[in-house]
């Protein structure tokens, strides 16, 4: 084991577990969620890293995101809430 660069100062983590016929981030439509999220990311070029994660144990109020290393959790995303998501990353990373 060696210590990497970091190359970013975000983290966002999107839970897309899918449990087949229970309530789950997945059936709450959490990968477009995921990918609106990496695409405003990307065209904003922030640094920020959006990836999808398994079952981070909060399958009922999900679709569940978490930016790190904020520790700031969300629950019951929906698409609507992409941009304030964003938002809120943007002014973290100003205030930083």
């Amino acid at each position: 084991m060696q210590p990497t660069h970091k190359p970013y100062k975000k983290l966002v983590l999107v839970c897309t577990n899918c449990k087949e016929g229970e309530k789950c981030c997945s059936a709450g439509g959490s990968e477009p969620i995921r990918d609106a999220l990496k695409a405003k990311v990307k065209a904003l070029a922030l640094p920020v890293r959006v990836s999808k994660t398994g079952c981070m144990g909060m399958c009922p109020t999900g679709p569940t995101v978490v930016i790190m290393p904020d520790d700031l959790w969300f629950g019951a995303v929906t698409m609507g809430d992409v941009d304030r998501i964003v938002d809120l990353l943007k002014e973290s990373l100003a205030s930083s």
